[in-house]
């Protein structure tokens, strides 16, 4: 299940290369890529596999949070920070190189799409009827039995431990039955 969901992870990125690539018309080398889920090292190769291109991973999780530091660092009357190509220090990061044919990602990927189009439209707005009437009016019928009948076990509970027994019914100091 869990890897399941790492693979519709990588498909629905994929579908979204897919369409960029397909407005742009410049299709993607390789994927450069950074967050918390950039640590799970299955998912960078998965995701290379399904793109058939390199996954390139930053050694720093979170660029996106720095490029924002250095871009305000680097604005007009903060200058705090140099956007030179020659003082910035070089980033290591780790390369993912996809591991599978592009037949086999290939259909994967249509296997995915397939899933999807099929799952399409399962919810409906219409109550559920089997086309008996008389049924859907009794449906709530077991509930509405669990629910008196647990009131009552609770009443009955507390009144077998008498802290439900009106004043005069039993004799005075009289608490209910011993268990012992």
């Amino acid at each position: 299940m869990a890897f399941a969901a790492l693979e519709a992870v990588c498909f629905q990125t994929r579908e979204i290369l897919d369409a960029m690539n397909q407005d742009s018309g410049i299709p993607l080398s390789q994927l450069q890529v950074d967050g918390g889920m950039t640590s799970n090292r299955l998912l960078m190769q998965l995701q290379a596999d399904i793109l058939c291109i390199p996954v390139v991973k930053p050694s720093m999780p979170e660029t996106t949070a720095l490029g924002a530091a250095m871009a305000a660092g680097a604005a007009e009357g903060v200058s705090v920070w140099s956007l030179r190509p020659e003082d910035m220090s070089e980033v290591t990061c780790e390369k993912f190189e996809p591991q599978i044919n592009t037949e086999e990602s290939e259909f994967r990927y249509a296997r995915w799409k397939k899933a999807v189009e099929k799952s399409m439209n399962w919810e409906t707005t219409e109550p559920f009827s089997n086309g008996n009437e008389e049924t859907s009016i009794f449906s709530s019928v077991p509930l509405g039995f669990f629910i008196i009948g647990s009131m009552l076990m609770l009443v009955g509970a507390k009144f077998i431990a008498g802290e439900c027994v009106p004043e005069g019914v039993f004799p005075s100091g009289y608490r209910g039955p011993s268990l012992q």
